[in-house]
């Protein structure tokens, strides 16, 4: 049983497994690895019978990456006869390749099954829910152009032509991968340059979770770990490009699991000609969670 467990509310949907009579399931949606089938062979069944639990997950992002954890839950697996039992580490599993939007191809799927076996004291009809956990590693890459100006530059211009500039100053594009936490950067929308040799200047940046699980601290073994002992709803900052620095930023905590923000220095040359565009880049790494559930309806033994 898995202790400590989070019911995912956001981006949910309930759909009916077509060729499964009587039997309803949970399945994520959203950017990342996404539970794509969570159901067992077919329901109702009598006590005693075996059926295949079984997963199907698809990576909708753009990371590649590998599922390293997968838990079964929802009953007692002793009673149920699970097999083979208890949660599996699958680190050594092929990568779950991410989707490529620029060819358009879909992203990699794993399917796992186990086995279950009903128990025989079940005595009236019962409903239980079946619910798996898969837990995995993902990365957010984010990119952004910032135009500077240099003041001297300004001061040459006509009225109209410096506000005109002015104004398209800022961060004028930025990009982040398809993924569960999302980057968007901010600066004063007008930023220009000082003379007199190179200085940094603090971007603000804001991480929200549009996914249908929550993050864990990247290392951190297992999102049960992360709710006891430290390190659940915290990210971290991997690598920068060459001009920004994050190194005092440290774990990252989201609110609720759904938002955080940090700081990073973006250094600006002092030599700026006219007008120039400069380009800054950070990734995220985390740990995530998803959680999805199928019921099952069993039937007292055949002949009881």
């Amino acid at each position: 049983m898995i202790k400590n467990f989070v019911i995912i509310l956001s981006l949910i949907v309930i759909v009916t497994i077509s060729g499964c009579i009587g039997q309803t399931s949970l399945i994520t949606g959203g950017p990342g690895i996404v539970i794509t089938d969570a159901s067992v062979d077919y329901s109702p069944i009598f006590a005693g019978d075996t059926v295949g639990w079984n997963l199907e997950v698809q990576n909708q992002g753009e990371d590649n990456t590998f599922i390293h954890r997968i838990t079964w839950f929802g009953v007692d697996m002793s009673a149920w006869k699970l097999n083979p039992s208890g949660p599996i580490d699958i680190l050594t599993r092929p990568n779950v390749v991410g989707a490529d939007p620029i060819t358009g191809f879909e992203g990699g799927t794993y399917f796992e099954t186990r086995s279950i076996t009903a128990p025989t004291i079940i005595k009236s009809p019962t409903t239980v829910d079946l619910g798996i956990r898969i837990e995995y590693s993902y990365d957010t890459d984010f990119s952004a152009t910032m135009r500077v100006m240099d003041p001297d530059y300004l001061r040459t211009l006509s009225a109209e032509e410096k506000n005109a500039l002015i104004q398209s100053g800022g961060i004028r594009d930025s990009t982040s991968t398809s993924a569960p936490l999302s980057v968007k950067a901010a600066s004063g929308a007008h930023f220009v340059a000082r003379g007199g040799g190179a200085r940094d200047i603090t971007i603000p940046f804001r991480i929200t979770n549009i996914g249908p699980g929550l993050p864990y601290r990247y290392g951190v073994a297992s999102a049960d770990d992360a709710a006891t002992t430290g390190g659940l709803y915290e990210v971290s900052v991997a690598s920068t490009s060459s001009n920004l620095d994050c190194s005092g930023v440290g774990n990252i905590v989201l609110s609720r699991g759904k938002n955080g923000g940090f700081g990073c220095d973006l250094t600006i040359p002092s030599t700026v000609i006219n007008y120039e565009d400069r380009t800054f880049s950070l990734t995220l790494r985390y740990n995530y969670y998803v959680d999805g559930s199928t019921s099952l309806t069993i039937n007292p033994e055949y002949g009881t």
